[in-house]
């Protein structure tokens, strides 16, 4: 990929039940896109939870949860988390949101790694967009969000020699 990224993206078969006629097979579509450098801690996704139409009870992670209860109803059905603000307002504008509906991908980024997922067994051509459009929200982030990440702990430090992406 353009950048020095690297991508990989994959079909997951969940059963669930019992086995036999009564055994349920739920399919995901899984992209990621890894980084060269760190990203912010934010994700987006799908919910149907009553609590996300009140506003976010005080607490530590107050200032972090965004849902329809804080924000009004073009976040409806949708609850973002970032640990920076400016990395939220880049990654949760209208256009944004709206994207993450029609990809129907609940997403995330956290450490160098940006990962979707789609509960549906996407073709490939659509799992290329998937890919497309992870790498299209790293390139978003202004120059001092990717300064600020690289200040955060890291849980993964990205690929090396020992450990490739």
């Amino acid at each position: 990929m353009p950048g020095g990224l690297k991508a990989e993206t994959f079909h997951v078969v969940r059963y669930s039940g019992k086995g036999g006629r009564g055994q349920v097979s739920t399919y995901y579509t899984v992209a990621t896109v890894v980084f060269p450098r760190p990203l912010p801690g934010v994700s987006l996704r799908e919910t149907h939870h009553p609590s996300d139409l009140q506003p976010v009870p005080m607490g530590p992670n107050q200032d972090f949860t965004y849902n329809e209860g804080r924000f009004g109803a073009l976040w409806a059905g949708l609850r973002g988390f970032a640990t920076d603000p400016n990395a939220a307002s880049v990654l949760f504008s209208p256009d944004m949101l709206a994207r993450t509906r029609a990809l129907r991908a609940d997403w995330r980024m956290d450490g160098h790694a940006a990962i979707a997922v789609v509960r549906d067994r996407l073709p490939p051509p659509a799992m290329l967009v998937l890919v497309d459009n992870l790498a299209s929200f790293g390139a978003m982030l202004p120059e001092e969000v990717w300064q600020a990440a690289a200040g955060q702990p890291d849980p993964w430090p990205g690929p090396t020699v020992e450990r490739p992406a």
